[in-house]
Order: C-alpha cells, then structure tokens, then sequence
C-alpha cells in the first residue's frame, strides 16, 4: 500500500466528517426554525441568523483582504539575493544584516 490509499482514505475521512457536521448544522437549524414558528417569534429568529451571517461574512472578508495585502507587501519587499560578484567580505560574513541599520532609531523617535 502505497501514499496514494492513505491520501485517498484521509479524503473520504475529512468528506464523511464534513458531511456529518453539515447534517447536524442543518437539523439545528431546522429545529430551531419549527420551535420560533411554533413560538410566533420566526421573523425575529431570520433576523438573527441573518446578522449573525452578515457579521461573519465581513469579519471573513476583511481578514481574507488583510492576509492578500500582507502577502503582496511581503511579496514585494522579499529579500533578493545579489550577484555573488558584488559582495565583500564584510557582507559574505554578516549576510542580510551587512544591509540592515542596527536598533531601533529611539533616538529620532525622542
């Protein structure tokens, strides 16, 4: 038995364990829809549902745009290796803090 019946099983796992969880999401769900409507109180449950997804959905947005603009800054400002040639010695032995000015600059700061 090779990768590929381990890769093969973890998938129908973590399919059966999704499928599981939307089942019992949904049968939350439908419960509580058939005991607001039983109480009168089904406008006022809908409500509730659907702020609670539209706060979830702009805290999932807006996390997703911060971690896309985190990785195109860190994408820009990468560290690129320069030609071997144009090294000295002193830059060979410190590598990438030969570059880098030391501290933290509280002087300016204060």
């Amino acid at each position: 038995m090779g990768k590929g019946w381990f890769r093969s099983v973890s998938w129908l796992f973590v399919f059966l364990v999704g499928l599981w969880l939307a089942v019992d999401l949904l049968a939350r769900l439908g419960g509580e829809v058939l005991w607001f409507q039983e109480l009168g109180y089904l406008s006022a449950f809908l409500l509730r549902i659907l702020t609670k997804g539209c706060l979830w959905t702009i805290a999932c947005l807006s996390t997703i745009a911060f971690w896309f603009g985190n990785f195109a800054i860190a994408r820009r400002l990468q560290y690129q290796k320069p030609q071997e040639q144009d090294l000295s010695p002193k830059e060979i032995l410190l590598g990438n803090w030969a570059a880098q000015p030391r501290g933290f600059g509280l002087t300016r700061l204060l």
